[in-house]
């Protein structure tokens, strides 16, 4: 009796999911449903612009290389050819094409929200002609993933610029990818260039940027907030900042990250994500469950992370 009590006495915010990946393997109708079961008003379904030839380019190889050889001194082996083929197997059915997102933006336009995606690591022309392409879609932002797109803020400054320059010139939102990332890339080594505290300085010209910090530095299986610290500091420096909370909403349950936001940040700037239907067993409304049961954010912070911030947000772009 007690514990359905207790089930009585949660309360249900109404919410908008800043982070789902609308995968050709799920079904739209799937989608809908598990927003519906989660009661979520509106969702951003984000591309995947990946290619496994990727890592065949001499800069990309070369840097991996550098980076496998310093996980060999450390006894850890792995190997090119492992990443090359862990790459062929499952980037394919992963990658969602900028002009799915936009069809099913069109034929759901009260609950979908589009962003495209940009392989970064494809060069400057490509990016010219890939945001081009985004905006002439309809849709409201641009994901980025270091990780699987191969590329590293500091060490390939020009072309994060580049791709940040245009999206603040079009009003486009970024949505990057922050922390570890599956299979190999759980690796920090690997995953290094996805740390938060590389974009300190890219970020200095492009104060009119608005850009997400997905993952909030923290996804990672075997280091849990991995790069929340480094999250925070970002965010901290640069005000235009956000970060959202999929696959890692048990920040909001850790006394010690709730303070050192709320310190440090504020919740203005937070977002709920859920980075559905990537968590394997985890739906929706079992990420959004958290964010309601925590006791350590009041009413009021949990509307801002649920819904009044990424309404406002969308609504500037």
């Amino acid at each position: 009796m007690p514990s359905a009590l207790k089930e009585m006495e949660v309360e249900v915010f109404r919410a908008i999911d800043f982070h789902i990946h609308p995968f050709t393997h799920v079904s739209p109708d799937e989608i809908l449903k598990t927003m519906d079961e989660a009661e979520v008003e509106r969702a951003v379904l984000v591309g995947l612009d990946i290619d496994p030839a990727d890592i065949d380019i001499r800069r990309v190889r070369d840097r991996i290389e550098s980076m496998l050889l310093n996980l060999t001194m450390g006894l850890i082996f792995v190997q090119l050819d492992d990443l090359r083929k862990e790459a062929y197997d499952v980037m394919p059915s992963f990658r969602i094409d900028n002009e799915y997102v936009a069809k099913l933006v069109n034929l759901w336009p009260g609950r979908f929200v589009g962003f495209g995606s940009v392989d970064v690591c494809k060069g400057e022309r490509y990016i010219e002609k890939t945001v081009k392409k985004i905006r002439r879609l309809g849709l409201k932002g641009v994901k980025v993933l270091p990780t699987a797109q191969f590329f590293n803020p500091a060490l390939d400054r020009e072309m994060v610029e580049l791709l940040f320059y245009l999206c603040e010139r079009e009003n486009l939102a970024v949505i990057y990818h922050t922390g570890c990332d599956v299979g190999a890339f759980e690796l920090p080594h690997l995953s290094e260039s996805a740390n938060p505290i590389l974009l300190n300085g890219v970020l200095d010209n492009h104060s009119n940027l608005k850009i997400v910090l997905s993952h909030f530095g923290s996804y990672s299986a075997r280091y849990p907030k991995i790069w929340f610290k480094e999250c925070v500091e970002i965010m901290k420096k640069y005000d235009n900042t956000y970060a959202d909370t999929a696959a890692v909403p048990y920040l909001l349950e850790d006394e010690r990250a709730v303070a050192k936001i709320r310190a440090e940040v504020g919740f203005e700037r937070v977002l709920f994500g859920s980075d559905y239907p990537a968590v394997i067993l985890v739906t929706i409304k079992d990420e959004k469950n958290i964010v309601e049961r925590t006791n350590l954010l009041t009413a009021e912070e949990k509307e801002l992370v649920l819904y009044e911030n990424a309404d406002e947000l969308l609504r500037s772009l």
